[in-house]
């Protein structure tokens, strides 16, 4: 008896498994960035488009990121900077102000799915920007020290213009600095997209996530979805913040995230060909949650595919 338990349970858990493996690789992109090529290709062309433009362009760039700064916005949280991933987690009901197991779950995949260069990307860029700037300063230091030492009564205009060159070098090295950061970000920043409003507590899943997400020590760009109540507008809202993303994850369990992809081909085509791979499957992750998670979707999947229209059905 106990013996066929174990070999109906092994059997059981191994499905779920096998669900959830087979989910995390259906209906992805069927453009480049599904093959991972497309990710490298954006940055590389949206960086020879912006250095490629003419300079007026770069300034007028230069002037829209210092007025972001100023109002308090970041480049990378602004929708439309451009970026090269969009990690999409979709909630679940959270009663509390605290994420709930399964949320602290999702966004840890999310996280996993951004990769390194997403979780310090914005301090790293902060970090070269500030360097740049004090290198900047201290070289005009160094020569207005050094036209003060060496001018005589009749130097006064030659000390002034040594003086002039010096700042007009700090401006080029700072604007020079601006417009790669904005070549960079813009190619390279990747973003994470949370998504879920107050549909079990008083608190949007939005927010629990991103409260989550930052007390694990993520400092990249967040965008956040407080108003969905369910997976398809989960999916109609996060698709204003993805327009701008070279490549796109949607997290959840596998099998849910499915769900979701199946969604946003149906809503939008040209944003699905985008679709890449989350992080949120993982061998032996969660293994006894599985099999109850691959019977919820997969019934979800067929209730979903009884409602979506025929391919060839009028419209």
């Amino acid at each position: 008896m106990l013996r066929r338990f174990l070999i109906a349970a092994s059997a059981l858990l191994a499905w779920g498994e096998l669900v959830h493996w087979r989910a995390s690789r259906k209906c992805l992109g069927r453009g480049d960035a599904a093959k991972g090529q497309s990710l490298g290709q954006a940055r590389r062309r949206s960086r020879a488009e912006v250095l490629g433009r003419a300079p007026e362009a770069r300034q007028r760039d230069v002037g829209e990121a210092d007025g972001k700064r100023e109002a308090g916005v970041g480049e990378e949280d602004a929708v439309g900077a451009g970026v090269g991933k969009a990690v999409v987690v979709l909630g679940f009901a959270n009663r509390g102000a605290r994420a709930n197991f399964v949320n602290r779950y999702r966004v840890r995949a999310g996280l996993r799915s951004l990769g390194s260069e997403g979780r310090r990307g914005a301090k790293l860029r902060s970090l070269k920007s500030d360097g740049l700037r004090a290198a900047a300063s201290r070289r005009a230091s160094a020569v207005r020290r050094e036209s003060t030492i060496r001018q005589s009564p009749g130097d006064v205009s030659v000390s002034e213009s040594r003086a002039a060159f010096a700042d007009a070098s700090v401006a080029r090295i700072v604007r020079a600095s601006a417009v790669s950061g904005i070549a960079h970000a813009s190619a390279a920043a990747e973003v994470l997209v949370l998504c879920g409003g107050a549909v079990s507590g008083p608190v949007p899943e939005a927010e629990v996530m991103e409260s989550y997400a930052r007390a694990r020590g993520y400092e990249g760009p967040i965008r956040l979805d407080r108003e969905s109540r369910s997976t398809l507008q989960n999916i109609e809202n996060a698709i204003p913040l993805i327009e701008d993303a070279a490549s796109v994850a949607i997290v959840s369990n596998s099998v849910h995230a499915l769900k979701g992809r199946i969604l946003l081909r149906g809503l939008r085509p040209d944003l699905a060909d985008r679709l890449v791979r989350g992080a949120d499957y993982r061998f032996g992750e969660q293994i006894l949650v599985k099999p109850i998670a691959a019977v919820v979707g997969l019934a979800d999947l067929r209730a979903l595919r009884r409602r979506m229209p025929k391919p060839n059905s009028a419209a």
